[in-house]
C-alpha cells in the first residue's frame, strides 16, 4: 500500500533589531536569534495515530531528525503550503544540522491543489476546513509564539496540540478535495496494482469514454473516493464496439 505522510511544522519567530514597525527589509546583520522548528506532527494517511516531536532546550535537532526519518519511509507527502514553506524550511534545518538529505518525493500541496481545482473564498486551511464542514484549527492563547520562542514548556505543549489538530484537519481536507486533483501521485502505480490512481481502491467501474481528435480511451469512476480516470492506452476500434 502506498504510504502518504501528512505533515505539518510549527516554526519560530526570527528575533532581530529594527528601527521601524514597518521595515522594508532587515539586514541579516541585525538578526539576534534566528528561527528554528518548535515542533512537528505527522501521520500516515488512513491511520489514527499522530506522531509528534518538540524541541528541547531551544534545540530542534531531534525534531528535524525524526521528521527526516519519517519522510524516508513515505511514498508521497501531504502538506498545506508545503512546497513553498514547510519543505524548504525543513531542508534549511537539515542542512544546518549536517544531516543527510531526504529523498525527493511527490508533494501533494493542498494549498496549490485548492487553488487549481476551485475558487474558494480563502485557501487557508482553517477556512477550507470550516467551508467543507470537516473541522477547524485550534485557537492559540495570546503570546503563544513568543513564549515558545523563549522555551516555555507549557507553551510548547500547547503548540504541539495545535500542531496535531492541523494534521488531522489537513488529512480531512485532503480526503475531501483529492477526487478533484489533476496531479495526485498515482498510488496504484506505486503499489503495482490495478486500482484507482488517487486512492488505490480496486472498486471502480467503467463510465463511458474520453475522446480526443486522434484517440479514444476507456473512462472509469472510483466507487471509493469518486475520482474519474482513464486508461493510459487508447482503445482499438474493435474494443469500442
Amino acid at each position: 500500500m502506498a504510504k502518504g505522510l501528512v505533515l505539518d511544522l510549527e516554526t519560530s519567530y526570527i528575533l532581530a533589531h529594527t528601527f521601524s514597525l514597518y521595515p522594508d527589509s532587515i539586514s541579516h546583520n541585525n538578526i539576534v536569534e534566528d528561527w528554528r522548528i518548535h515542533c512537528a506532527a505527522w501521520k500516515w494517511v488512513g491511520q489514527k495515530k499522530v506522531y509528534t516531536a518538540t524541541e528541547k532546550d531551544r534545540d530542534d535537532f531531534g525534531v528535524v531528525a525524526k521528521v527526516a526519518e519519517a519522510i524516508k519511509k513515505a511514498d508521497y507527502l501531504i502538506i498545506h503550503n508545503g512546497i513553498k514553506f514547510d519543505m524548504k524550511k525543513l531542508n534549511a534545518r537539515i542542512i544546518y544540522h549536517r544531516l543527510p538529505p531526504i529523498p525527493a518525493l511527490p508533494v501533494v500541496d493542498t494549498l496549490r491543489e485548492a487553488r487549481a481545482c476551485a475558487a474558494f473564498t480563502s485557501n487557508r486551511l482553517d477556512y477550507i476546513g470550516e467551508y467543507l464542514n470537516v473541522g477547524r484549527k485550534l485557537h492559540n492563547s495570546p503570546g503563544l509564539w513568543t513564549k515558545a520562542f523563549n522555551g516555555d514548556r507549557k507553551s510548547l505543549r500547547e503548540m504541539s496540540l495545535y500542531n496535531v489538530q492541523d494534521v488531522l484537519l489537513l488529512e480531512d481536507v485532503y480526503n475531501e478535495i483529492r477526487p478533484y486533483m489533476k496531479k495526485h501521485p498515482n498510488v496504484a502505480l506505486i503499489d503495482g496494482s490495478d486500482g484507482c490512481p488517487s486512492c488505490g481502491s480496486p472498486y471502480y467501474e467503467k463510465r463511458g469514454f474520453v475522446h480526443s481528435r486522434t484517440t479514444t480511451k476507456q473512462r472509469y469512476k472510483c466507487n471509493s473516493c469518486g475520482t474519474w480516470f482513464t486508461d493510459k492506452k487508447a482503445l482499438a476500434i474493435a474494443d469500442k464496439r
